[in-house]
């Protein structure tokens, strides 16, 4: 029997990481008689036909969000979000009382209009917060309301907490504050699953021989991602080694259209037209990993990348730039290697070291589904907002 029910709101349509963690703790959530409805924003993106396969109730609505004033269009999507907030407030609030939900759990600093519509109608309000994308005075601005009308703010990481709220862990308490990591599915990223011979015929499938090691990234395609660092490091990787391969896996979103062409023509331009490969999106994450032979993330701002977790999670070795709270999630040196952000150079390094020393490669990895037991699986995400929920 359904005790309590939660109205989960992301602000993307699109496939990530949070909407992978919301879909797949509210799965397991159900068996503690917590059901949960999903709502996105309508337009483009796999999220809602996800959600409704998982037997979920889904509800679209025109949602947007604020963009930094940064171009004309941007200033256009401004003015639309704000003539079009006091209606899709009503909308979801119109929502709430339909579903009899009891809590409303926002996910993302600009998903505004839930926790109004969610106060307009006395429930519960948790918020999450991701991502370290945001300029400071933004922040500072918007937390004072967040704090007023949150009955829980969720971190995701202790270095977040400290960007968000200027708080350390041990203060987060005082505010109604508390962390929760983002989770993977041991169970769905195990590389014990997958064969040596579905392995070689995924490499074939790129044209890649058995012999030639693989670098990867894996992320939407987006100047966050630093992809054109990643692009130039693998051009000083091939002048150091000859058998290796780079992939970038990731699907190209309308407004990373110029990105995508600007990564194009680097690649020509390097002469890495036979040696990087621009994959698109793919659903097979768990098989694309296993080629692997070290994982890279390039990022200059993320949160807490989910990615990185499932590559640990599939025992690959981790090069990835130092933001966010990356570094809680690889112990430097012992799971993966740390960088500075922008410095293709010590990304090539760090590529360069692993894939000449395999036997330090794959003791990182052994090391990383160790640390993904302990601190980052699904079964503990689940239990936590369990404790959450029943909090509030």
């Amino acid at each position: 029997m359904t005790t309590l029910k939660v109205l989960n709101v992301v602000l993307d349509n699109e496939i990530g990481g949070p909407q992978i963690r919301v879909l797949s703790v509210a799965k397991k959530l159900r068996k503690y008689g917590i059901e949960t409805v999903m709502l996105s924003p309508k337009g483009r993106g796999d999220f809602a036909q996800r959600a409704r396969n998982e037997h979920f109730k889904v509800y679209q609505i025109r949602l947007y969000g604020p963009k930094h004033f940064n171009s004309f269009v941007s200033i256009l999507a401004n003015i639309r979000w704000f003539f079009t907030f006091p209606f899709s407030t009503f909308m979801i609030a119109k929502i709430i009382r339909k579903e009899k939900i009891d809590i409303v759990h926002t996910n993302g600093l600009l998903n505004l209009q839930a926790p109004v519509a969610g106060l307009l109608t006395r429930r519960k309000i948790v918020w999450h917060l991701i991502s370290s994308l945001y300029p400071k005075i933004l922040v500072s601005f918007l937390m004072p309301f967040i704090t007023l009308i949150a009955d829980q703010i969720v971190v995701v990481a202790e270095k977040l907490g400290g960007y968000y709220l200027g708080s350390k862990l041990k203060l987060l308490s005082d505010i109604n504050a508390s962390i929760i990591y983002e989770c993977v599915d041991l169970n769905k990223f195990n590389p014990s699953f997958i064969s040596e011979n579905e392995i070689v015929k995924l490499k074939k499938g790129f044209n890649i021989s058995p012999f030639e090691k693989i670098v990867g990234c894996i992320g939407g395609i987006s100047h966050v991602k630093g992809y054109e660092y990643f692009v130039q490091s693998a051009s000083l990787v091939r002048k150091e080694l000859d058998n290796v391969r780079f992939m970038i896996v990731g699907a190209v979103s309308d407004s990373q259209q110029y990105y995508h062409l600007k990564l194009q023509t680097l690649i020509s331009s390097l002469g890495l037209e036979q040696s990087v490969i621009l994959t698109g999106k793919r659903d097979d994450i768990p098989q694309v990993l296993s080629m692997f032979d070290v994982f890279v993330l390039p990022s200059i701002a993320e949160g807490t990348p989910l990615v990185i977790l499932e590559a640990m999670a599939m025992e690959k070795p981790v090069v990835a730039t130092d933001v966010g709270a990356v570094s809680e999630q690889i112990l430097d040196g012992e799971t993966g290697i740390i960088v500075p952000p922008k410095d293709p150079e010590a990304l090539a390094e760090a590529v360069i070291y692993l894939l000449r020393h395999p036997e330090q490669g794959s003791k990182m990895g052994k090391e990383g589904r160790k640390r993904i037991k302990e601190m980052f699986s699904l079964d503990r995400c689940v239990e936590e907002h369990k404790r959450l929920y029943d909090s509030v």
